[in-house]
């Protein structure tokens, strides 16, 4: 299967702000960031994140796609729309420790948010092991994947980057 991953272009104002879940809105110049994103006309299948920053260049692109929240950032829980700088240092501290495993609080594991985007894939596979797809979705999702594919340990992918309005391609 030939899989393209594209992240959602720049959001406006999250700078130092932890935003995974929370439906915030892209920046003001987002038209011209989507005329920059080159996908090819012909797809088996498009989906996206259901959240508004994905979906709106997903309504942009003018290609028949469906929502699946399988493919959303990881939810933070209580960290959502929290400044970074503004999470306790003990809670903080308690989560990196281990992120692979520990969600933080009322949030969700990277192990579990892997487990959701794995099953994405799988599906795909199944259904159209020869066709090409494309996932419209978030920087930790698409990290995700590609470590999957390219072999990379879960606590390597953050070496990974994946830059806003960027699309990738490869075989899976």
């Amino acid at each position: 299967m030939e899989i393209h991953v594209v992240r959602h272009t720049a959001v406006e104002g999250m700078e130092g702000v932890c935003y995974g879940q929370s439906d915030v809105g892209l920046a003001k110049d987002y038209m011209a960031s989507f005329t920059q994103i080159e996908t090819d006309p012909l797809y088996d299948r498009v989906i996206s994140s259901p959240l508004t920053r994905c979906t709106q260049l997903a309504d942009y692109l003018q290609l028949p796609y469906e929502n699946d929240s399988r493919l959303m950032e990881v939810n933070f829980g209580n960290w959502e729309l929290k400044k970074w700088d503004d999470i306790t240092r003990e809670e903080f501290d308690l989560w990196h420790q281990d992120y692979i495993n520990t969600p933080p609080p009322n949030g969700e594991s990277l192990a579990c948010m892997q487990e959701r985007v794995l099953e994405v894939l799988t599906e795909l596979k199944n259904q159209h092991p020869m066709g090409k797809v494309l996932l419209i979705t978030h920087a930790g999702v698409i990290r995700i994947i590609v470590s999957h594919i390219m072999g990379i340990p879960l606590s390597d992918m953050f070496t990974i980057k994946v830059g806003f309005g960027e699309i990738m391609k490869m075989q899976y």
